[in-house]
């Protein structure tokens, strides 16, 4: 029989659902980092309950239920992200209407001719600096 936990059923409820809840916002809003590790979300509710390691929740009558917990997380993050994934390939898809292909073009071109204005400008610059 495993040894008896410092935490109750509710606290480490509350525990998983917090880092469940950041988790899922940090894929909703497309985050480089939504992904977390089996370490790092033992790590964050060892942390959460206040415990000095988490490998008690490793090797406690609860690590069945932190597997399936991390197992579906993992799952709804990988939803999250598919979904936004096609959502922004959709959006890659639509077509710009002829007006604006060419403002975009004029914006270019212009952006073009100051870069290259600015770049004979420097130059001179560098000459008129290098003579003195």
């Amino acid at each position: 029989m495993s040894k008896p936990t410092s935490y109750t059923k509710d606290q480490l409820y509350g525990a998983t659902k917090g880092v469940k809840r950041t988790y899922i916002n940090k894929a909703t809003k497309n985050e480089a980092d939504a992904r977390i590790s089996k370490v790092q979300a033992y790590k964050l509710i060892a942390h959460k309950l206040k415990l000095s390691s988490d490998r008690s929740l490793w090797k406690n009558n609860d690590s069945e239920y932190l597997s399936t917990w991390y197992d579906k997380l993992i799952k709804d993050i990988d939803d999250i992200l598919l979904n936004n994934q096609s959502i922004i390939s959709s959006n890659s898809k639509d077509t710009l209407d002829t007006n604006q292909k060419s403002n975009y073009l004029e914006i270019i071109s212009a952006l073009e001719k100051r870069v290259e204005n600015l770049t004979i400008e420097n130059f001179e610059l560098r000459q008129k600096l290098l003579t003195k």
